[in-house]
Order: C-alpha cells, then sequence, then structure tokens
C-alpha cells in the first residue's frame, strides 16, 4: 500500500507531466509515430491555414503558409506586369536590352554519334555536342552527299553533263566548276563560245551562271577559268547542268566540270 504522501508525489508528478506534453504539442512537436520519419526523439512539422483568398499584409508583418482547400500548399506567380495576366519566368536582362551580369553557362550532352529523332514534334530534346563538348551542327548534308562531274568530248563536239535530278526535296548545290578549251596542230576557227550553270537539263534550265568566251586562231593556243567556294542552290527534285552553248569550232577540245553537294 502507498502511503498519502507517496500519493501525492505522484499525482504531482503525473499532473506536470501533462502540461508539459500540452505545452510541447502547442509548439508543433510531437513524438516519433508510425506514419513519422523513423527514428527517435521528437519531430518537428509545419503547418499551413487554409485560407479561400489571399492575405493583404504591410512590411514586416507575417501569416500562416496558405493551404487549398484539399492541404496543398498554395504558391502564386506573379503576373506580367504589362498585360496583367501571362504568367512568366523574369530574368535580369530583357531581349534586346544591354547586356549585364555573369553569363549562365548552359552545356549540352556528349555523345559520340549523333541524337535520335525525337518521338513527338514539339517534343524537348537534347542540345547535342561531341565528346570534346564541341556543338553539333547539321549543315544539311554529308560527305556522302559530295559529288562531281565531268565532260570532255572530242574535238568540236558540245561539252554538256548534267548531275540527274534528285528524290523530292532534294536539291543540287553547285559549289565549283571549270571549264577550258584548248586547240591542236590546226589553228582553231574564231568563234565565241558561252558556258552556262542550268537549273535544270541541258539547253533547257534557268541559267544560273554564264560566262562567253573564245579562242585565237593560233594552232596550240588555249583558255581556261573557273570559280570554288560558290553556293549555287539548284530547285527540288531538278537536274543541275554545265555546259557549252555549241560545238566549239574546228580543231577545238571543250571541257566542263561540275562540283557540288545535294541537300534536303
Amino acid at each position: 500500500m502507498l502511503s498519502n504522501l507517496k500519493k501525492k508525489v505522484l499525482l504531482a508528478s503525473a499532473v506536470v507531466g501533462a502540461l508539459c506534453v500540452a505545452a510541447v504539442a502547442g509548439l508543433g512537436i510531437a513524438y516519433a509515430s508510425s506514419d513519422a520519419p523513423t527514428g527517435s526523439g521528437m519531430v518537428r512539422y509545419a503547418y499551413g491555414l487554409y485560407k479561400s483568398s489571399r492575405s493583404t499584409l504591410d512590411d514586416g508583418e507575417s501569416d500562416a503558409l496558405r493551404l487549398t482547400s484539399t492541404g496543398l500548399l498554395s504558391v502564386s506567380v506573379e503576373a506580367n506586369t504589362a498585360n496583367g495576366t501571362d504568367q512568366e519566368v523574369v530574368g535580369n536582362v530583357a531581349h534586346d536590352a544591354a547586356d549585364s551580369g555573369n553569363p549562365i553557362k548552359i552545356g549540352a550532352i556528349g555523345r559520340a554519334v549523333w541524337e535520335t529523332a525525337a518521338s513527338t514534334a514539339a517534343d524537348r530534346v537534347n542540345l547535342s555536342a561531341d565528346l570534346f563538348g564541341r556543338l553539333r551542327v547539321d549543315a544539311g548534308y554529308t560527305a556522302a552527299d559530295a559529288w562531281y562531274i565531268q565532260h570532255a568530248p572530242a574535238a568540236n563536239t558540245q561539252a554538256t553533263i548534267s548531275k540527274a535530278a534528285g528524290a523530292a526535296g532534294v536539291k543540287h548545290v553547285a559549289t565549283g566548276f571549270s571549264w577550258s578549251l584548248s586547240s591542236g596542230a590546226g589553228a582553231p576557227t574564231p568563234e565565241l563560245i558561252t558556258i552556262t550553270i542550268r537549273d535544270g537539263a541541258t539547253g533547257a534550265g534557268t541559267v544560273m551562271w554564264t560566262e562567253t568566251v573564245s579562242l585565237p586562231a593560233t594552232a596550240g593556243s588555249s583558255a581556261r577559268g573557273g570559280q570554288s567556294g560558290l553556293w549555287l542552290v539548284g530547285s527540288a527534285a531538278t537536274a543541275l547542268t554545265i555546259e557549252t552553248d555549241s560545238a566549239p569550232g574546228a580543231n577545238v577540245v571543250a571541257n566542263v566540270s561540275l562540283q557540288g553537294v545535294s541537300i534536303k
């Protein structure tokens, strides 16, 4: 049997313990439970308050975190001050404004091969670089798309050659050309010869480049010319031609060549 003094001490201890628990609960603290983080001791929780509308505060005032009616944290994004409706993330420098501040470094995914195509239009895709960090840029063609054609017929014969039309959407691009007129032991008959690059078949396509030349009436004479670094783009699914406008005359051999790439 407990003495009356011991009963009074135990009762006082119980009252103090209950007051401590109540005080701790008021601070938002609870003992760990089966649905709380693993560990012993106490866990502090952050609470919010459901509000159907936002509070209006003055500088220095505080308020409870605002919750939705389903207990989700309510977060607002400030509207664009220009029209009051669009939601946007604002940077420190606007488009076409003077540059300022430190740059934001962007990166690309490094691969030894090109990225595979996205499965759906408007999907987000990776910026791609090679394994040295050099940005991959598609020029629209590869080395396999480059080509070279040449025609060197017999004397007094028109020189003409065409790159055959490509598939639908494929365009031939002339990047360079060369031509020559040469006479043999016999003196050539003086004649004006026009060399032409055409967007189309021989004698019919739109003229993209042309030059008129001639040879002196001297045995063994010659003339030649050419140009590189061009980018003469032909029409899609259309042949590209280089040619003389006619046969160059007796004792004269004409030679034409054309190089380029095919793009889509």
